[in-house]
């Protein structure tokens, strides 16, 4: 059985919501509460703006837009997974935005 190709919109649109929708589940408690005074909150600032970059960049023509927020994506949740030691729940909670970040880091809006 073939592929049908023409879903491939359709399915990067639907990574890139599922994206913000997770980075909403998981950092927005953290973002709303303002709280300047540590690197976790600076981190996810960063997720979420790369994560509001990364919906936009799909509007975009080019690739550049969505290539670096696919790597900060990529890069932060990567940290976040390592960043106090590694657990299995750590891995398992950030694995997800880390792979769809080097998804969009590797493909951009193709």
């Amino acid at each position: 059985m073939n592929p049908i190709k023409s879903f491939i919109p359709a399915a990067t649109w639907l990574l890139r919501i599922f994206v913000l929708v997770l980075v909403y589940q998981k950092y927005f408690d953290t973002f709303i509460s303002f709280s300047f005074n540590g690197i976790y909150y600076y981190l996810v600032l960063a997720m979420v703006v790369m994560a509001m970059v990364l919906f936009v960049g799909g509007f975009v023509k080019k690739h550049a837009m969505t290539m670096i927020a696919g790597f900060f994506i990529f890069g932060i949740s990567t940290f976040l997974m390592f960043w106090t030691g590694v657990g299995v729940d750590k891995v398992m909670a950030h694995l997800p935005l880390s792979v769809l970040g080097f998804c969009f880091l590797a493909r951009g809006n193709s």
